[in-house]
Protein backbone atom coordinates (compact mmCIF):
# COMPACT_ATOMS: atom_id res chain seq x y z
CA UNK A 1 0.00 0.00 0.00
CA UNK A 2 2.69 2.12 0.85
CA UNK A 3 4.19 1.91 -3.08
CA UNK A 4 1.11 2.85 -4.07
CA UNK A 5 0.54 6.16 -2.07
CA UNK A 6 4.02 6.95 -2.89
CA UNK A 7 3.54 6.10 -6.66
CA UNK A 8 0.23 8.49 -6.47
CA UNK A 9 2.27 11.27 -4.61
CA UNK A 10 4.35 11.21 -6.99
CA UNK A 11 2.40 11.51 -9.88
CA UNK A 12 0.45 14.31 -8.74
CA UNK A 13 3.45 16.10 -7.68
CA UNK A 14 4.94 16.25 -11.07
CA UNK A 15 1.66 16.28 -13.09
CA UNK A 16 1.44 19.94 -12.63
CA UNK A 17 5.01 20.00 -13.81
CA UNK A 18 5.50 18.54 -17.46
CA UNK A 19 9.00 16.47 -17.75
CA UNK A 20 10.56 17.91 -14.30
CA UNK A 21 13.93 17.24 -13.54
CA UNK A 22 14.42 14.65 -10.46
CA UNK A 23 17.34 13.06 -9.03
CA UNK A 24 18.95 11.31 -6.11
CA UNK A 25 22.12 12.36 -3.70
CA UNK A 26 24.93 10.83 -3.64
CA UNK A 27 27.70 10.50 -1.46
CA UNK A 28 31.41 10.69 -2.28
CA UNK A 29 34.91 10.86 -0.66
CA UNK A 30 37.41 13.04 -1.76
CA UNK A 31 40.35 10.62 -2.38
CA UNK A 32 38.65 7.76 -3.81
CA UNK A 33 37.03 8.60 -7.36
CA UNK A 34 34.94 5.22 -7.54
CA UNK A 35 32.97 5.42 -4.40
CA UNK A 36 30.17 6.25 -4.42
CA UNK A 37 26.72 5.55 -1.27
CA UNK A 38 23.23 6.71 -2.22
CA UNK A 39 21.98 8.98 0.31
CA UNK A 40 18.76 8.60 2.37
CA UNK A 41 16.44 10.07 4.44
CA UNK A 42 15.94 8.62 7.95
CA UNK A 43 12.61 8.49 9.94
CA UNK A 44 13.97 12.02 11.80
CA UNK A 45 14.03 13.57 8.36
CA UNK A 46 18.02 14.14 8.43
CA UNK A 47 20.58 13.07 5.13
CA UNK A 48 21.82 9.84 6.20
CA UNK A 49 23.70 7.14 4.61
CA UNK A 50 20.67 4.93 6.58
CA UNK A 51 17.08 5.13 5.67
CA UNK A 52 14.43 5.37 2.65
CA UNK A 53 15.55 6.81 -0.84
CA UNK A 54 15.11 10.74 -1.14
CA UNK A 55 14.03 11.63 -4.32
CA UNK A 56 14.28 15.21 -5.10
CA UNK A 57 13.46 17.88 -7.60
CA UNK A 58 15.86 21.20 -7.32
CA UNK A 59 14.31 24.81 -7.99
CA UNK A 60 15.68 27.35 -10.04
CA UNK A 61 15.57 29.36 -6.79
CA UNK A 62 18.06 27.10 -4.83
CA UNK A 63 15.28 25.36 -2.96
CA UNK A 64 15.53 20.96 -3.15
CA UNK A 65 12.55 19.37 -2.66
CA UNK A 66 11.75 15.99 -1.59
CA UNK A 67 9.22 14.68 -3.51
CA UNK A 68 8.08 11.30 -1.04
CA UNK A 69 7.13 13.54 1.59
CA UNK A 70 6.88 17.02 0.07
CA UNK A 71 9.51 18.20 2.46
CA UNK A 72 12.54 20.51 1.47
CA UNK A 73 16.46 20.26 2.21
CA UNK A 74 17.82 22.05 4.90
CA UNK A 75 21.01 23.32 7.27
CA UNK A 76 19.32 23.01 10.66
CA UNK A 77 20.85 24.67 13.82
CA UNK A 78 23.46 22.10 14.53
CA UNK A 79 24.46 22.32 11.22
CA UNK A 80 23.04 18.80 10.21
CA UNK A 81 21.30 18.13 6.42
CA UNK A 82 17.47 17.47 6.79
CA UNK A 83 13.90 17.53 5.26
CA UNK A 84 11.42 20.14 6.82
CA UNK A 85 8.44 22.13 5.78
CA UNK A 86 10.05 25.41 5.69
CA UNK A 87 12.12 26.12 1.91
CA UNK A 88 15.85 27.31 2.51
CA UNK A 89 17.01 28.77 -0.81
CA UNK A 90 20.85 28.92 -1.43
CA UNK A 91 21.50 25.50 -2.57
CA UNK A 92 23.56 25.17 -5.99
CA UNK A 93 25.07 22.87 -8.65
CA UNK A 94 28.53 22.93 -9.87
CA UNK A 95 28.91 22.61 -13.21
CA UNK A 96 30.30 19.93 -14.87
CA UNK A 97 30.36 17.71 -11.48
CA UNK A 98 26.89 18.57 -10.39
CA UNK A 99 28.83 18.67 -6.87
CA UNK A 100 25.56 19.68 -4.45
CA UNK A 101 26.84 23.41 -2.77
CA UNK A 102 25.07 25.66 -0.04
CA UNK A 103 26.11 28.97 -0.89
CA UNK A 104 28.30 28.57 -2.94
CA UNK A 105 30.50 26.78 -0.79
CA UNK A 106 31.31 22.54 -0.21
CA UNK A 107 31.68 21.92 3.39
CA UNK A 108 29.88 19.19 3.53
CA UNK A 109 31.16 16.36 6.63
CA UNK A 110 29.80 12.72 7.09
CA UNK A 111 29.96 12.46 10.59
CA UNK A 112 30.50 8.90 12.77
CA UNK A 113 27.05 8.56 13.18
CA UNK A 114 25.81 8.34 9.52
CA UNK A 115 24.10 11.42 9.50
CA UNK A 116 25.17 14.06 6.43
CA UNK A 117 26.27 17.82 7.96
CA UNK A 118 27.64 21.10 6.77
CA UNK A 119 30.65 23.25 8.61
CA UNK A 120 29.57 21.13 11.68
CA UNK A 121 31.47 19.99 14.65
CA UNK A 122 30.55 16.13 14.90
CA UNK A 123 32.57 12.85 16.10
CA UNK A 124 34.28 11.41 13.63
CA UNK A 125 33.37 13.16 10.74
CA UNK A 126 35.23 13.58 7.15
CA UNK A 127 35.07 16.23 4.66
CA UNK A 128 32.57 14.58 1.86
CA UNK A 129 31.28 15.25 -2.15
CA UNK A 130 27.68 15.54 -2.33
CA UNK A 131 26.74 14.30 -5.93
CA UNK A 132 23.33 15.15 -7.54
CA UNK A 133 22.44 12.34 -10.53
CA UNK A 134 19.29 12.88 -12.07
CA UNK A 135 17.02 10.18 -12.60
CA UNK A 136 15.18 9.90 -15.96
CA UNK A 137 11.28 10.66 -15.27
CA UNK A 138 10.66 7.46 -17.09
CA UNK A 139 12.34 5.12 -14.94
CA UNK A 140 11.31 6.86 -11.74
CA UNK A 141 7.74 5.60 -12.71
CA UNK A 142 9.12 2.66 -13.68
CA UNK A 143 10.95 1.86 -10.30
CA UNK A 144 7.35 3.31 -8.71
CA UNK A 145 4.76 1.48 -10.32
CA UNK A 146 2.92 -1.23 -8.35
CA UNK A 147 3.28 -4.83 -8.97
CA UNK A 148 0.49 -6.49 -10.71
CA UNK A 149 -2.17 -8.58 -9.65
CA UNK A 150 -0.13 -11.84 -10.91
CA UNK A 151 2.61 -10.78 -8.19
CA UNK A 152 0.11 -10.45 -5.76
CA UNK A 153 -1.55 -13.65 -6.84
CA UNK A 154 1.86 -15.55 -6.86
CA UNK A 155 2.97 -14.47 -3.53
CA UNK A 156 0.07 -14.92 -1.43
CA UNK A 157 -1.11 -18.15 -3.23
CA UNK A 158 2.16 -19.94 -4.51
CA UNK A 159 1.01 -21.97 -7.60
CA UNK A 160 -2.12 -20.78 -8.24
CA UNK A 161 -0.71 -17.46 -10.56
CA UNK A 162 -1.87 -17.80 -13.97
Amino acid sequence: MRLVTTFLTLVLALADFGDVEVGLLLLNAPLSDTFMQLLRVNVRGELSTNGRRAILRPGSDGVYKEMTRQRYLNIDENGKVVFTQTRQPGFSLSYPTQQLLYKDEAGFVLCGDDLVGYQCECENKIPVFIIYRELPAGMLFEELKPPDKEWYVERLCPGKGG
